[in-house]
């Protein structure tokens, strides 16, 4: 039993640190993967694998990877990214986290869920100023297809290769904590 609410976290953790690369993309997969038998969601959750939520998240996943041709959606789109990161994250966790008692489950949706996906959309975000914002159309492809890539991978993984996930959403939240240390307070981390 508790190797089961382990694994469940662990998935949970990935799916949330996908979201913190794009918000969209890990609920579709996690909406496909609900439709076809995959994974199971909690009663609550049982919406996002419907066919009215597939529809929706896939319109919504097509907007934010194409955004990036539409310089006004593009700016709002990164002003609400975090927010609706921590959102997603939390619902993540909060889907995947079964046989805990709601407190329980909701803390640990909001902490972990969403607290990776704050870290890794903060990572993201950071990569982002450093290139500079006003990247040139071509380069914003190139970062818009990079960061589904990545969600789209790291949703997968979470799914099909949970431990693996783990893993690599730590060295994910390693790397941010060390960027921001290395970039507020003059350290270096080795």
């Amino acid at each position: 039993m508790e190797m089961n609410i382990l694994l469940n976290i662990i998935i949970g953790l990935g799916l949330s640190a996908a979201c913190g690369f794009k918000v969209f993309t890990p609920l579709l997969i996690m909406s496909i993967a609900s439709l076809s038998g995959d994974l199971e969601l909690l009663e609550e959750f049982k919406w996002i694998g419907s066919y009215g939520a597939l529809i929706t998240l896939s319109v919504a996943t097509f907007i934010e990877v194409f955004s990036y041709y539409f310089p006004l959606i593009d700016r709002l789109l990164i002003k609400i990214e975090g927010p609706t990161a921590v959102i997603a994250g939390s619902i993540m966790m909060a889907s995947c986290v079964v046989e805990l008692s709601p407190l329980l489950q909701w803390a640990v949706a909001i902490i972990a869920g969403g607290g990776t996906s704050a870290i890794v959309e903060f990572l993201s975000l950071n990569k982002l100023k450093v290139v500079g914002y006003e990247l040139r159309k071509e380069y914003r492809f190139y970062l818009s297809s990079l960061t589904f890539l990545a969600a789209l991978f790291f949703s997968l993984l979470a799914l099909y290769a949970p431990y693996l996930s783990f893993l690599l959403s730590l060295v994910l939240i390693f790397k941010a904590f060390k960027y921001y240390i290395e970039s507020h307070i003059s350290i270096k981390v080795v």
